[in-house]
């Protein structure tokens, strides 16, 4: 693993009333769901980088908004016909 440092400023922990392991936890979080919505990050890559499992993440990705699951509508058109294609049921 490589370690990143972060200059931050004087005093910062005690202005945001937090300490250094909560900072990194939320800067860790906020990071990878940037990085899983611009398509940087796969979901277990995600959860890797903040130390969680993947339903641990999906639940971060639902709280922050963000979709897992982000289909056009040509490509969600072609996924539910493939679906209904191989549906004994119909």
């Amino acid at each position: 693993m490589e370690t990143l440092t972060i200059p931050v400023p004087k005093n910062f922990l005690e202005t945001v009333n937090m300490d250094k392991s909560t900072v990194i936890e939320i800067m860790r979080g906020e990071f990878a769901c940037k990085l899983f919505r611009e398509g940087a990050l796969s979901l277990e890559q995600g959860a890797e980088f903040c130390g969680i499992t993947i339903y641990e993440f999906l639940d971060m990705l639902s709280a922050a908004g963000i979709p897992v699951i982000n289909y056009s509508p040509k490509e969600l058109e072609e996924e539910v016909a493939g679906y209904l294609k191989h549906d004994n049921r119909l």
